[in-house]
């Protein structure tokens, strides 16, 4: 099983993490709890099955860092049903933009490193671990 070590945003120690320590609570966030201050850090992502899992999935299989137009098209490839412009067979940008937005957010499973330029973070990557785990 992959750890990462990540830096506790309450206390500033780093603390090893594996897909174990994720906890999911009953409003559908996922909390990883640090060793040493035991302070709960909530991160809201996604369900495999939601958009921002899909993405995820699909952030994933691009080489890093990405561009957000690499990351629209590897997603509309996906699910083109959940990604595509009604009525049309084209991508709808504004969907998965507006996720990456809510990913890419403190603690969240995306790191903006540029101008619209993305990578997996390492709490990204335990998600994509828990999700093959329970699959």
């Amino acid at each position: 099983m992959n750890t990462v070590t990540i830096q506790c945003p309450t206390c500033g120690r780093p603390f090893v993490a594996t897909a174990d320590d994720i906890r999911t609570a009953n409003d559908g966030s996922f909390r990883l709890r640090c060793k040493d201050c035991r302070r709960p850090r909530y991160r809201v992502t996604a369900f495999p099955g939601s958009a921002a899992g899909i993405i995820l999935a699909a952030a994933a299989d691009l080489p890093e860092p990405f561009g957000l137009p690499a990351l629209v098209m590897a997603a509309w490839r996906a699910r083109p049903d959940r990604f595509g412009l009604d009525g049309y067979d084209h991508p709808d940008s504004n969907r998965v933009n507006s996720e990456v937005v809510k990913m890419s957010g403190p603690g969240g499973t995306l790191e903006r490193v540029g101008v619209r330029t993305y990578r997996v973070t390492p709490f990204g990557r335990l998600k994509l671990e828990s999700y093959t785990a329970v699959a």
